[in-house]
């Protein structure tokens, strides 16, 4: 079916680059056809065209083979917008988009996928909500140390949500409150643990300036984790509940962002497994995000975050993440066409023993990006990105890999 499919997508790829041509030449507006608008509601068609090549799409070490492929994704999408498309406008964003992945050679990994997403941000008079959901059906080969050697597409359901309610009290205090959900939820027989993730929060915050907020607050969760396999495990899940403390807004002219730091404790609950209520872990628990503007076309970012988490291969077992990003954009020439984009980043994560399993397991990631974008409108643009990533363990078993990517892409809509 899906390769009955290729002459189609082929077609409206064609299509949609012919009319992007038109369009430039201001043979119509673009906005014709790319923007349907009834009062502040609005529907906008999209679509991605992406060629890219990997030299290791199933994530393997040289010495068990490598295998590269050119990987053909065309993306056709919706976007329903109501109110007004900006951060910090009242709004509500549904966006909808399929991925037909179409692979040169290894044509056993041809999948679609279907992506969805909201975005929505309310605010009236002391009262605000802003809110993100996402709904992935996703099918490909996975790294990260989570599958070796597997030549098959793993197919999965990824679910997350965050909300998050403000009210001001007066005019420099406020009270909030958070949800979070994270879910994943993976083929039957397979050797992971699905595995969903609450968390609620609740925090105070205090203007210390016109831009600069002080926060402290308090959160609970619970992880669960399920069985894919017919052994009648059922792995113990976890109860965390920690504190943080920090500061967020526009600390000078040209820095902002968000800083926190608190203590977090996790015990395993329930499950059939020996010992499994005798664990429980502390830690402490930082997240910090920042932007510096040199000028209003060139910034730096930093991420660092270091939280506790529950592995879903082996059962009672958490481990700390700290990771870490360094990431560059600029935009370039009088007209701004020209967009350069650059990010490096590192992820270290260091595991509890794991009874029957390993004593001790350390595993470490690295990525690095650098990309061009030229923006020939507001509604068309190509990409070419370079892409570099390497995973590694101390634990036998565990694939040491490395992979190149070289992506084209060239993207129509609002």
């Amino acid at each position: 079916m899906k390769r009955d499919n290729r002459f189609f997508w082929r077609w409206l790829a064609a299509s949609a680059v012919g009319f992007a041509g038109a369009a430039t030449t201001n043979a119509l507006e673009a906005s014709d056809v790319l923007v349907f608008s009834k009062g502040p509601v609005s529907l906008r068609p999209q679509l991605e065209v992406v060629e890219q090549f990997s030299d290791n799409i199933y994530y393997n070490s040289l010495t068990l083979g490598r295998v590269g492929d050119l990987i053909t994704t065309i993306t056709p999408g919706l976007r329903l917008v109501a109110g007004q498309d900006l951060p910090k406008e009242n709004h509500f964003v549904l966006s909808y988009k399929l991925d037909d992945l179409i692979y040169l050679k290894e044509s056993s990994q041809n999948a679609i996928q279907h992506r969805m997403s909201t975005d929505s941000r309310f605010k009236w008079s002391r009262f605000e909500i802003e809110g993100k959901d996402r709904v992935e059906f996703l099918s490909s080969a996975l790294g990260g140390g989570l599958i070796e050697n597997n030549h098959n597409p793993i197919d999965r359901i990824v679910v997350a949500d965050v909300y998050r309610f403000d009210y001001l009290l007066g005019e420099r205090t406020g009270v909030y409150v958070g949800m979070a959900h994270n879910s994943v939820d993976y083929e039957r027989n397979l050797p992971l643990f699905d595995s969903r993730r609450l968390q609620g929060t609740g925090g105070f915050e205090y203007r210390f300036s016109s831009d600069t907020r002080l926060f402290g607050e308090v959160y609970y969760g619970q992880t669960t984790l399920s069985d894919n396999s017919s052994a009648g495990v059922k792995p113990p899940g976890n109860d965390f509940v920690g504190g943080f403390v920090g500061a967020r807004g526009q600390f000078t002219e040209k820095l902002n962002g968000t800083v926190k730091a608190g203590y977090e404790m996790a015990e395993f609950r329930g499950g059939n497994v020996a010992g499994a209520n005798q664990s429980s872990s502390g830690a402490p628990v930082v997240e910090a995000i920042a932007a510096y503007e040199f000028t209003d076309r060139s910034k730096v970012g930093f991420r660092y975050s270091r939280r506790q988490f529950v592995s879903v291969q082996f059962a009672r077992t958490s481990y700390t993440e700290d990771s870490v990003a360094l990431l560059g954009s600029e935009i370039l020439g009088s007209a701004g066409h020209l967009r350069l984009d650059q990010s490096i980043s590192y992820q270290a994560l260091e595991f509890d023993a794991s009874p029957g399993n390993f004593t001790h397991r350390n595993d470490n990631g690295w990525q690095f990006s650098a990309g061009a974008s030229w923006y020939f409108e507001t509604w068309l643009s190509t990409h070419l990105t370079y892409g570099y990533e390497r995973y590694s363990s101390d634990l036998t078993g565990v694939v040491d890999y490395d992979v190149n990517r070289i992506t084209l892409s060239l993207a129509i809509g609002y």
